[in-house]
C-alpha cells in the first residue's frame, strides 16, 4: 500500500528527457504510468485528496503522448499536433475529472496562465489577438468540470484567490481570500450556505505522552 502511513504521497513525473530531435518518445509510457497512480489513489482508502501539479503540464503531456501515437502508426516525425486532433487528448483529461467525480473524492489541480485571444477583423481578414485577459492554460472548457475554481495572485508578498466559479455557494463568485489554505476556502464557501458542512482535513487526535 504507497500510501497506507503517509501524510503526503508525491509522485515526479518530469516530462520525458528526448534522445532524438526527430522523434516523440516516452509520453504514451508516462501517461499510462500517470493513470495507474491516479486510479490507485483514487481508489485507496487512505487518501482523501489527490492533487495534480500542474495540470497545465499534464495536459501537454496527454498531448504529446497522442502525438507519438500518431507518429507510431504513421511511422512520421510530426512535431506538432493538428488542430482538429485535440479532441483525443481533451477526451483523456475529461476523463480525470469524471473519474474523481464518480469516486466522490478531492481533486485538487493547479494550472499556469495564459493570454486569451479573441478572433478580430483586421484589413478584410480575421486574426487571433490578445485581449488583455488571462485564462487558464490547458483542456479549454476546464471549468465546466470543477466546482470550484480560484485565480491566484502575489502582491506585494501577499497571496489572495479570487473565487472566479463555486458552484456549491454561487454568492461566493467574485469573492476574494487571503492566503488561502484547504479550510479557509470552506470556511468562506460556508458563509451564507445552508446546506451540509464541506470536508475537512482530519486532525489526529492529541497524544497523551
Amino acid at each position: 500500500e504507497p500510501f497506507e502511513g503517509n501524510d503526503i504521497t508525491v509522485y515526479e513525473l518530469p516530462s520525458p528527457i528526448q534522445m532524438n530531435i526527430n522523434k516523440i518518445e516516452g509520453f504514451i509510457a508516462q501517461w499510462e504510468y500517470f493513470q495507474t497512480i491516479f486510479v490507485a489513489a483514487m481508489g485507496s482508502p487512505a487518501v482523501q485528496t489527490v492533487g495534480v501539479d500542474t495540470m497545465t503540464l499534464c495536459y501537454k503531456n496527454k498531448c504529446d503522448a497522442y502525438l507519438e501515437e500518431v507518429n507510431v502508426k504513421s511511422d512520421g516525425g510530426r512535431k506538432q499536433l493538428l488542430q482538429i486532433e485535440y479532441g483525443r487528448p481533451n477526451e483523456g483529461i475529461r476523463t480525470i475529472y469524471q473519474y474523481a467525480k464518480a469516486i466522490g473524492k478531492n481533486l485538487v489541480v493547479t494550472h499556469h496562465l495564459r493570454d486569451h485571444y479573441v478572433q478580430v477583423m483586421k484589413n478584410g481578414s480575421l486574426e487571433s489577438v490578445s485581449d488583455g485577459t488571462l485564462e487558464t492554460d490547458g483542456m479549454r472548457d476546464t471549468a465546466r468540470y470543477v466546482d470550484v475554481s480560484l485565480r491566484n495572485t502575489k502582491t506585494k508578498g501577499e497571496l489572495r484567490s479570487t473565487f472566479i466559479k463555486c458552484g456549491l455557494n454561487l454568492d461566493k463568485e467574485g469573492t476574494d481570500i487571503k492566503n488561502a489554505t484547504w479550510d479557509r476556502v470552506m470556511n468562506m464557501m460556508e458563509i451564507g450556505w445552508h446546506g451540509p458542512a464541506f470536508p475537512r482535513r482530519k486532525q489526529e487526535e492529541p497524544s497523551d505522552n
